[in-house]
C-alpha cells in the first residue's frame, strides 16, 4: 500500500544510505534492557552459496526426523478442515474485488475524497486476504522446507551481523553464534536480519525513486555513466535492484507527453498511479490494434513478386535457368532508337553507340 505519511529529509537520506551501502544500523535489546548497536549487511554471492549448503543439509536432517513436506502438510490441513476449499475460493473472490476497485480507481482522477475511499476499500480487502492466508502459513512452519530455510537464514544472520565500531563479525565464529547464551537476543537479531535482507517495502522504494534527493543521483549516473552503487550488477542487493526498477518506471512517466502524463497528485499515489497507467496502456493497445486493422484493410499495394516480375543479377544461381523476355535494348532496337546504351539483362555490351551488338552468354 501507499505511505500514510510523508518522509522527512533525514528519513529519505537514511534510506538512500541504507540502499547504497547495503547495510543498516539497528539497536537490539539484550539482557536487562541494554541496547546493542549492530550493523546488518546484505549477503554476498558466496554467502548465499554456502547458505545453500546449510539448507540442503538441514533438509536431509528434517527428512530423517520425518517432518512433512509443504505439499503433504497442505493436504493434511485441508483434510482436517484447518484451511478449506471455501477459503481458497474466498481469497480468489477478494482478489477479484481488489482488481475491480483498482479499475474504478483508475477512472477516478478528479475527486480526491472518492480516491481515498477506494484506497481504503482496497486496503481492507487485502487485509482479509492476508488473514485467510495466515491460517495456512502458521501450519506450514512445521514442514521440512521451512525448517531448512530457518537454518539457512541463521547462517546468513551470523555472516551479516557486524560490530558497529570494529566492522568485524559480532560473533567471531559460527560456533559462537550457535552457542550464544542469550537466546532471546539472538532471536531478535535473527528476525531483524530476515526483515532487512528481504528488502524495503515497495511503498518506501517508490517514494525514494520519485524523490528529488534520489533522482539527482539517478539522473547524474545516467548522464555520466558512473555506477550508482560501486559494485557489479551480480552483487546488487534486492533493494538496489528494486530502486532502479522503480526509477526507470517513474522516468518513463516523467518523459510522457504532457497530454498523457498523469498529474503530480496521481504520481504520488501508488494505487492511483498503477490504476492510471494500466488504463492508459490498455487504451493505447486498443488504439494501436484498431489503427493496424484499418491500415490493413485499406492497403492494396503489391510487390514485384505479385506481378511475376523481379530482377535476377548474373551472380544469382538462377540466372542461367531463366527464360528472359525482351530486354530494354531489344525493345529500343525495335522502336528504332539508336541512342540507348544499355546491356540486356544477363548479356554484355561488346560495342558502344550501336544496338544489336549485345549478346547473351
Amino acid at each position: 500500500m501507499f505511505l500514510l505519511k510523508k518522509l522527512s529529509y533525514e528519513e529519505l537520506d537514511g534510506y538512500i544510505q541504507q540502499i547504497c551501502t547495503g547495510s543498516k544500523l539497528v539497536y537490539v535489546e539484550k539482557g536487562e534492557g541494554e541496547e546493542v548497536p549492530l550493523l546488518l549487511q546484505h549477503p554476498l554471492p558466496q554467502d548465499n552459496r554456502v547458505a545453500g549448503y546449510f539448507y540442503s543439509k538441514a533438509l536431509e536432517e528434517a527428512e530423517v526426523l520425518g517432518l512433512p513436506s509443504i505439499e503433504e502438510m497442505e493436504r493434511t490441513i485441508k483434510a482436517r478442515g484447518l484451511y478449506t476449499e471455501e477459503d481458497t475460493a474466498r481469497i480468489a473472490e477478494l482478489r477479484s474485488r481488489v482488481e475491480g476497485q483498482r479499475v474504478i480507481l483508475a477512472k477516478t482522477t478528479r475527486v480526491r475524497a472518492r480516491q481515498d475511499r477506494l484506497v481504503e476499500i482496497i486496503k481492507q480487502l487485502e487485509e482479509q486476504i492476508e488473514e485467510l492466508e495466515l491460517k495456512k502459513e502458521i501450519s506450514l512452519e512445521f514442514t521440512k522446507e521451512r525448517k531448512a530455510a530457518e537454518q539457512k537464514f541463521l547462517y546468513l544472520t551470523w555472516r551479516g551481523t557486524l560490530d558497529l565500531f570494529t566492522g568485524k563479525r559480532f560473533w567471531e565464529t559460527w560456533d559462537d553464534f550457535q552457542k550464544e547464551p542469550d537466546y532471546i537476543f539472538r532471536k531478535r537479531v535473527f528476525l531483524d536480519h530476515i526483515i532487512f535482507i528481504h528488502g524495503l517495502k515497495p511503498e518506501i522504494l517508490r517514494t525514494l525513486a520519485r524523490s528529488n534527493l534520489w533522482r539527482m543521483r539517478y539522473t547524474t549516473a545516467l548522464k555520466t555513466g558512473d555506477p550508482l552503487f560501486g559494485r557489479p550488477i551480480r552483487d546488487y542487493t534486492v533493494d538496489q535492484l528494486m530502486v532502479l526498477y522503480w526509477s526507470h518506471y517513474y522516468q518513463s512517466i516523467y518523459e510522457m507527453m504532457p497530454d498523457d502524463r498523469p498529474t503530480e497528485s496521481i504520481i504520488e499515489d501508488d494505487e492511483a498511479l498503477d490504476a492510471y497507467m494500466k488504463d492508459w496502456t490498455e487504451n493505447r493497445n486498443r488504439e494501436a490494434a484498431a489503427s493496424k486493422a484499418k491500415a490493413g484493410k485499406g492497403s492494396n499495394q503489391k510487390s514485384a513478386w505479385d506481378h511475376n516480375e523481379t530482377l535476377v543479377m548474373r551472380t544469382n544461381p538462377m540466372h542461367e535457368d531463366i527464360d528472359y523476355s525482351d530486354t530494354m535494348a531489344d525493345v529500343a532496337e525495335l522502336a528504332g532508337d539508336t541512342t540507348l546504351d544499355a546491356a540486356p539483362i544477363g548479356g554484355e555490351i561488346k560495342g558502344k553507340g550501336k544496338l544489336g551488338t549485345g549478346k547473351r552468354k
